[in-house]
C-alpha cells in the first residue's frame, strides 16, 4: 500500500484513495477526475527494481571504451546500421521482451571478453535531441556487478529548478542504513560515476564529486523538467514485491444532487 501511495502522490493527482480489501485480498484504488487511467495503471503495476552500481573505472583500457572504438570504426566506414547500438535499438523498439535483450547483451559480453564475475554490461537510455523522441538505448555502459545501493536505501526524491544555473536537479534523502552506505561509496570513489538502474535500463549516471554525509544529496545535470520528474519518481517509488493484476475497473461519471 505504501508503494502505491507513493506512486500516486508522485503523479500529482487530486485526492487519490487507496484502500485495502482484506476480505478479498485486494487493494481498491479510486482516482477522481483521472482521464489517462491506462497510463496510471501501467505506473501502478510496474515491478521494475531500482539499483545503484559503480561504473567501471575510466581510462583507455576499459571495456566501454573498447566497445565505443569498435562502434566508431563502423561509423567511419559508413556502416551505421551494423553498429551494435543501432541493432540493440531495433530490438528494444520491437519490444520482444527482456529475455531477447539479455541474450544480446550476453553475446556482447562474450565478444568483448568482459569478466562476468566483476562487471555487467548495460545500455544507457535517453531521449534524442528532437522533440518527443523515444526513450531508447544510446550507448553501452559497463558497471560493477556488486550493487552499491538498493532502491530501498533512497527515499523522498524531488525535482527542483536551480535558479543559479537555470537547470533542473533532483534532490533525495536516504534511510539511516542508506546514509552509511552512501558515505562509504562516495568517500572511496570520488570522480567515478554511480549509475541508477531501473530494471535493465541505466537512466542516469551522475559523477561523485565529493564524500556525502548527512543523508541528503542532489543530482544535477542536463535535465529538463520531464527528465527530473521521471528520475525523482523512479528513486522515490520503490519496487513492488509482487505483481499486480486488475480484478475490476469501473468508470463513474459525475452526478447532480437535488437541492
Amino acid at each position: 500500500k505504501l508503494i502505491i501511495d507513493n506512486r500516486l502522490t508522485n503523479q500529482n493527482l487530486t485526492e487519490p484513495q487507496v484502500r485495502i480489501q482484506k476480505d478479498q485480498d485486494s487493494i481498491e484504488v479510486s482516482l477522481p477526475g483521472v482521464a489517462n487511467s491506462s497510463q496510471i495503471l501501467e505506473i501502478l503495476q510496474n515491478t521494475e527494481t531500482v539499483e545503484y552500481r559503480l561504473e567501471e573505472p575510466q581510462g583507455q583500457g576499459n571495456y566501454s571504451a573498447l566497445i565505443e572504438r569498435a562502434e566508431q570504426e563502423l561509423m567511419a566506414q559508413g556502416k551505421r546500421e551494423e553498429t551494435e547500438i543501432v541493432q540493440f535499438q531495433k530490438i528494444v523498439a520491437s519490444r520482444p521482451g527482456k529475455k531477447v535483450r539479455d541474450e544480446f547483451l550476453f553475446k556482447m559480453e562474450e565478444k568483448y571478453k568482459i569478466p562476468r564475475d566483476k562487471y555487467k554490461l548495460y545500455a544507457y537510455y535517453a531521449r534524442g535531441n528532437k522533440p518527443n523522441s523515444p526513450l531508447l538505448p544510446r550507448r553501452f555502459i559497463v558497471l560493477e556487478k556488486a550493487i552499491a545501493l538498493s532502491g530501498n536505501d533512497l527515499t523522498d526524491a524531488r525535482p527542483s529548478f536551480n535558479s543559479n544555473n537555470y537547470g533542473w536537479t533532483v534532490s533525495f534523502s536516504l534511510t539511516p542504513a542508506g546514509t552509511e552506505k552512501f558515505l562509504e561509496v562516495t568517500k572511496n570513489n570520488k570522480g567515478r560515476n554511480l549509475s541508477i538502474i531501473w530494471g535493465d535500463q541505466v537512466i542516469s549516471n551522475p559523477t561523485i564529486n565529493e564524500p556525502i554525509a548527512g543523508g541528503h544529496a542532489e543530482i544535477s545535470g542536463s535535465f529538463n523538467q520531464e527528465d527530473a520528474i521521471q528520475l525523482s519518481n523512479i528513486i522515490s517509488e520503490g519496487a513492488l514485491p509482487i505483481p499486480l493484476s486488475v480484478l475490476e475497473m469501473r468508470f463513474i461519471g459525475p452526478t447532480l444532487g437535488i437541492e
